[in-house]
């Protein structure tokens, strides 16, 4: 709890820290929500438009065909995720975290243009890459914004700020199904429109991002510069004590000198360490249930499910 007499708005909670989450959350995980969720709604007018704009090319599309490149579409999307969650960690090193979910953004900026500009030209091939690159930037928003949260965050609440991103993703999918429906956005002629949803939240991520802080961790790890670390520790710890912020520093010195004397974790190295690779093997096999208990199919396909069910 706040101190009497100190500037520690929030119940110890930082305004900076506040800001810094608001900023990730609205600017790569409610988009990338939206994105997971908003193909489902408007599934049968999207199909209707790619048959009826490949017959306008003379391709002869038959259903077998109509359901290969509708699953192209939907696929397409955990696809570009899976590369864009490769890409992210070494690039977060690079640019920094907050130079990380710039790019996110962006990202999520041209697939929304590119959902955008298909309807006009009425070309297939455009949506699929917007669905490519919104996989990208949700892969990028899962590892960026999981570990800018793990950083800026006081220890004693890492189990609550981790918890945002999964509310950030539920909340977009939300929003995306709410104006998905054929009353509001969900129809043939605003479907563009719903599924360029996102630019909104990134437009608004943004203008929010310049005022986001840096990551300590990054400063003082990755660009070993130990006086500006601590500067966005202590602007972040507002509402902590002279203590704890001191601990956090201890903590972060003692992970600098492992990473220089044995660099940075591999693969490999998780494996030999015994508590670690029960750790691994443990969310593996979470993740590993999740696509066998089906909730992909939910995500993509629950809309068609229902109309096939009456």
């Amino acid at each position: 709890m706040a101190v009497e007499g100190s500037s520690k708005p929030y119940g110890g909670l930082s305004k900076r820290l506040i800001w810094g989450t608001l900023t990730s959350v609205l600017g790569c995980l409610l988009p990338t929500g939206h994105s997971l969720g908003v193909i489902n709604t408007p599934e049968k007018v999207i199909r209707s438009w790619i048959v009826s704009g490949c017959e306008e090319r003379g391709w002869a599309i038959t259903a077998d065909m109509e359901v290969m490149l509708w699953a192209t579409v939907v696929s397409i999307f955990v696809l570009g995720a899976a590369i864009g969650s490769m890409l992210a960690p070494g690039m977060a090193d690079r640019i920094g975290r907050k130079g990380a979910l710039l790019l996110t953004e962006v990202l999520a900026a041209v697939s929304g243009a590119l959902f955008l500009s298909c309807y006009g030209v009425n070309y297939v091939e455009i949506l699929v890459l917007g669905r490519f690159i919104a996989g990208i930037s949700a892969g990028f928003a899962t590892c960026v914004v999981s570990l800018y949260l793990s950083e800026i965050c006081p220890r004693s609440l890492k189990g609550v700020f981790s918890a945002m991103v999964h509310l950030g993703f539920t909340v977009g999918m939300l929003g995306s199904h709410i104006v998905g429906l054929p009353q509001m956005l969900g129809n043939e002629r605003y479907w563009p429109l719903l599924l360029s949803g996102n630019l909104i939240y990134v437009l608004l991520g943004l203008l929010a991002l310049p005022m986001a802080p840096e990551s300590p961790a990054y400063y003082y790890m990755t660009l070993q510069d130990k006086d500006r670390a601590s500067a966005e520790l202590m602007k972040l710890r507002q509402a902590g004590s002279s203590d704890e912020i001191m601990t956090e520093l201890s903590l972060l010195r003692v992970e600098a000198k492992r990473r220089q004397q044995q660099g940075s974790w591999t693969l490999a190295q998780i494996w030999q360490d015994r508590k670690l690779r029960k750790l691994l093997v443990f969310v593996f096999l979470i993740n590993l249930g999740k696509q066998f208990s089906g909730i992909n199919a939910v995500f993509y396909y629950s809309m068609l499910v229902f109309r096939s069910a009456g």
